[in-house]
């Protein structure tokens, strides 16, 4: 695992960060205007192997991982006594009528 996968920033820094990714989320959705999300990607896994893959199939993974992730958390959370947070995505954006 590289080093630099989880840096000691501030709060001021990973907000920053955070919206700078944003910015580029923009970019990469746009381009699925144009290409569909065929557009191949090469990329290297954190192992050195490199592959190739679509964009859609990328995406794909990302939001599908976090899901994971925020499951993993859940759980640890409850087994360690506490009180799990509301994490699905939909809570989050979802407007009551």
């Amino acid at each position: 695992m590289p080093k630099d996968w989880f840096p000691s920033w501030t709060t001021e820094r990973i907000r920053a960060e955070a919206k700078r990714l944003d910015g580029a989320w923009s970019g990469v959705v746009a381009s699925l205007a144009t290409d569909g999300g065929e557009r191949e990607v090469m990329y290297s896994s954190s192992e050195g192997r490199r592959f190739v893959s679509t964009l859609h199939e990328i995406l794909t993974h990302v939001f599908n991982h976090s899901t994971y992730h925020r499951g993993q958390v859940a759980r640890l959370v409850v087994e360690a006594g506490g009180t799990r947070a509301d994490t699905d995505a939909i809570l989050m954006t979802r407007r009551e009528l």
